[in-house]
């Protein structure tokens, strides 16, 4: 007769095969526990980025606001001024004859531009204050000059856009108010010329954030005013940009996007009224998410440390779980071949008990 088949020989023994089970259904009891917590640092965290995204969006726009509200003052009062000295001009004072001294005159009232010029109603530049030979003895026109046109086109003060000095290539912004006859027909018009560093003292006095740029460009984006390096790019064109921003309020936008040194910002941009201008506040997002970057990491390694004392007492725990429970199959098993075993001790009552 064939001897009957004798049981399987386990590869492992009591101890380690209860040690393994209850391990597994510990880290996995650990890990559903851990769920929620995890699930509630990452859904803090993608809030407090939010909230850190908005905030900064609203500082950028802020800066842009106020920098637009003190460039549209000072355009305002410039223009105000260069206007209340227009009305006080005779045309007969384009005569050549009297010119000079209106010039001269209206340039000591008007501190704020270079230069002073008279042109009539042709285009032909009558006088300047310029220090330069003045090319208006030499019957100079400025028809082709976009300021010229849009000035008689509209009829009342205008602001153009910037453009480079004849003589010392700088540039200018010029300010331009027409002149009116008795008959109220336009006459001619006063210019006056204002440097673009005048307009780097708007900025000094705007409260900006940590690593703020602000600039101040024209409608096609040359750039007038910046805060940062102006040397290097106050004249230059801003890079084009696609992603015109959201709309949060009529002329107000924000969006994300590289400055010239490829810097990814938050921009604020405030757009003047009827001037066409812009005014753009950049606050790199960098700067915006390391609060919550940190505050977020600090989160995780708490959470971390938590789980991992739960663990850690879990273990301990279960050591002392399944150390009973193997002596307690050894113990069995030894009764059932006829030995007497003593109960093991120190477990739990539960093994105790059986």
């Amino acid at each position: 007769m064939e001897a009957p088949d004798s049981p399987p020989i386990p590869k492992h023994g009591p101890s380690q095969l209860l040690w393994g089970s209850i391990r597994t259904r510990l880290i996995a009891l650990v890990a559903v526990v851990s769920t929620p917590f995890v699930l509630v640092v990452a859904g803090t965290a993608v809030a407090d980025y939010r909230d850190s995204v908005r905030s900064a969006r609203m500082d950028a726009l802020a800066v842009a606001d106020l920098t637009g509200t003190a460039t549209a003052q000072f355009l305002g009062d410039a223009l105000r001024q260069l206007e209340g000295i227009a009305q006080t001009l005779r045309p007969e004072l384009l005569d050549p004859a009297s010119c000079h001294a209106a010039v001269a005159q209206a340039r000591a009232l008007a501190t704020f531009s270079l230069d002073v010029i008279l042109v009539d109603r042709s285009g032909s530049l009558r006088c300047s204050t310029r220090e330069a030979p003045d090319p208006g003895s030499a019957g100079a026109t400025t028809t082709d000059e976009a300021w010229f046109r849009e000035t008689m086109a509209r009829g009342r003060p205008t602001v153009g856009d910037p453009v480079q000095g004849p003589y010392s290539g700088a540039w200018l912004v010029p300010f331009l108010v027409p002149v009116r006859g008795p008959d109220g027909e336009i006459a001619g018009i006063l210019g006056a010329s204002v440097a673009l560093d005048r307009f780097q003292t708007l900025l000094t006095g705007v409260p900006q954030t940590p690593d703020a740029l602000i600039t101040i460009a024209d409608g096609p984006g040359r750039v007038i005013a910046r805060s940062v390096d102006p040397e290097r790019h106050v004249g230059r064109l801003l890079p084009p940009y696609d992603d015109l921003g959201l709309e949060v309020a009529p002329n107000r936008w924000v969006s994300f996007g590289d400055d010239f040194g490829g810097v990814s910002r938050s921009w604020g941009r405030v757009e003047l009224p009827g001037q066409g201008w812009q005014i753009f506040a950049g606050i790199p997002v960098d700067t915006i998410l390391a609060p919550a970057r940190a505050r977020a990491l600090k989160r995780a390694w708490v959470v971390g440390l938590i789980l991992l004392l739960a663990l850690g007492a879990g273990l301990f725990i279960q050591k002392g779980i399944a150390g009973s429970l193997a002596q307690l199959v050894e113990g069995v098993r030894a009764a059932a071949a006829g030995g007497g075993v003593m109960a093991p001790r120190g477990g739990p009552m539960e093994v105790d008990e059986v």
